[in-house]
């Protein structure tokens, strides 16, 4: 969609639609197996979805905090927001998916653990990047994610990779990391 170098309000749309189609698959799926439950009385659900809510309107005001930071911090060390986004942001914004990814485990719910991950993924790219684009079309210089589409696309058979054999251990984890770091470094020196 951004090969052009605009995220248009088109490719918006095709992004929303993107992601409805797969949250109403999942809805059906689920549907399909009995995993969802027919009836839930909303007195059972009311203090979950005020926390809910809470929690929301937190991070909605820690992401205006993290931008805005984050690109004053850009403008003194003379760094492109680009790096800093890629780093601060992008580690930032992620603190939310680690504290889920850490609790699943302790508390042995694996399948929760790569839901978080994908769900992250798949709104990312297509809810909210739709929605951005709905609101403001944004340029995208296509060549600067060259290189975060092969780290991306490499992570992922990666990551498949690993999930195929059944087990995520610490030697996988480590391995990520290094990814992580190596794209990091090579996004650095692209930009100098």
């Amino acid at each position: 969609l951004v090969i052009d170098g605009l995220l248009s309000r088109v490719d918006g749309i095709v992004l929303l639609a993107a992601f409805v189609i797969y949250i109403g698959s999942l809805w059906r799926s689920e549907q399909k197996f009995g995993g969802m439950k027919k009836v839930v009385a909303l007195k059972t659900i009311y203090k979950d979805m005020i926390i809910f809510i809470g929690a929301l309107a937190a991070l909605l005001l820690s992401a205006r905090f993290l931008v805005s930071s984050s690109l004053h911090i850009s403008a003194l060390i003379g760094i492109s927001p680009f790096i800093i986004g890629i780093i601060v942001i992008g580690i930032g914004g992620s603190m939310p998916e680690i504290t889920v990814q850490l609790r699943s485990v302790y508390r042995h719910h694996k399948d929760l653990v790569f839901g978080n991950i994908l769900g992250s993924v798949v709104a990312n790219s297509t809810f909210v990047l739709g929605i951005v684009s709905l609101i403001h079309p944004v340029s995208i210089a296509f060549p600067s994610l060259l290189l975060a589409a092969i780290f991306l696309f490499a992570g992922l058979v990666y990551t498949l990779m690993v999930v195929h054999h059944g087990q995520l251990n610490w030697k996988h984890g480590l391995i990520m990391i290094i990814f992580y770091a190596v794209f990091l470094l090579l996004e650095l020196i692209r930009e100098l």
